[in-house]
């Protein structure tokens, strides 16, 4: 995917999944506009395995792709073709996200410093106690921070860096 100066966003590539937003699961091979973002005026992007998501200037989260371990965070574990608000965010303004691998999860911060995660929750890397799936965004509680500088979702595996410098992640290890 990418992102232009005014907003829009195009994709291209393989789209089997659906991940690039145009509504099939064809491929591409040059850049096409993504119709379903027109006019929300996207400031970030972020694609993980299969799915793919947007954050508008105002601070809604768009999502889609392949949702079959709940990554899309739509309250189920359905993919869909087209960018897709992920309603359970509204009302909070995300200004960060991170997409998964192979085990998709997805995490988001808003404005007010708040970490949502959900999707595949193996290896305990949501940070919350479910561990198996989560469809829909779920508060992360941890430490005392001044806000969450940068989000990574690996395959096993969760990490923030806060404002004031501090690491934080969430894993399985053999001492669980």
């Amino acid at each position: 995917m990418a992102l232009t100066a005014d907003g829009k966003v195009f994709s291209w590539g393989d789209g089997e999944m659906g991940q690039l937003g145009h509504g099939d699961n064809r491929s591409y091979n040059t850049p096409k506009m993504i119709e379903g973002l027109q006019g929300k005026h996207v400031r970030d992007i972020a694609c993980g395995s299969g799915y793919s998501t947007a954050i508008t200037s105002n601070g809604e989260l768009y999502t889609w792709g392949q949702g079959h371990r709940g990554q899309l965070g739509h309250g189920d574990c359905c993919s869909v073709s087209k960018p897709k608000q992920v309603r359970e965010l509204e009302g909070h303004r995300v200004v960060g996200v991170a997409c998964g691998l192979r085990l998709p999860h997805t995490l988001a911060v808003t404005d007010s410093g708040t970490l949502w995660s959900w999707g595949d929750g193996a290896f305990g890397k949501l940070g919350i106690e479910r561990t198996q799936f989560a469809h829909t965004p779920q508060k992360v509680q941890f430490g005392d921070h001044q806000g969450v500088a940068q989000l990574h979702c690996g395959v096993h595996f969760s990490l923030i860096l806060t404002k004031d410098g501090s690491i934080y992640t969430w894993l399985a290890t053999s001492d669980n």
